[in-house]
């Protein structure tokens, strides 16, 4: 049996993350190293989001997602949108956190990645719609 790579690892609750709440994701992987909540280095290519300018766009869309969610068209729309730009981020977090490793561990994580967002977008929009005592479809953030 092979060593499963703590990279791996990371990266499997970072694509569930990402396809949950893609901002706060990037958010928290971003700001932990400088609030001291993580006093290692972050893997890969990982510390490219500790940019300000980088967390300042992040926490942008977190507020825009924040606002959209509070209007049933809206949310419908910006719901949509991520149901796209999920799967994409998961991919591409394979390939911040895989960075260094052989192109075809990186390809196949990405797909996993992409999938498991995909998943985890899906899932949380069926539950946020289902649980709508309404019926309407409009998914709410995590934190509102």
């Amino acid at each position: 049996m092979l060593p499963i790579a703590p990279e791996i690892l990371v990266l499997t609750t970072l694509a569930v993350a990402a396809g949950v709440d893609l901002c706060l994701t990037l958010l928290l992987i971003g700001a932990a190293p400088t609030l001291g909540l993580w006093p290692l280095p972050l893997p890969g290519a990982l510390a490219d989001l500790d940019s300000p300018s980088v967390l300042v766009t992040v926490w942008t869309f977190y507020l825009l997602e924040f606002d959209a969610e509070r209007f049933p068209p809206a949310a419908l729309a910006w719901n949509a949108f991520y149901a796209i730009i999920r799967p994409v981020s998961g991919a591409l977090l394979a390939f911040l956190v895989l960075d260094g490793q052989p192109l075809i561990l990186i390809l196949i994580e990405a797909v996993v990645s992409a999938a498991l967002a995909s998943v985890a977008h899906l899932t949380c929009s069926w539950a946020s719609v289902a649980g709508d005592g309404r019926g309407s479809i409009h998914p709410a953030p995590v934190f509102s």
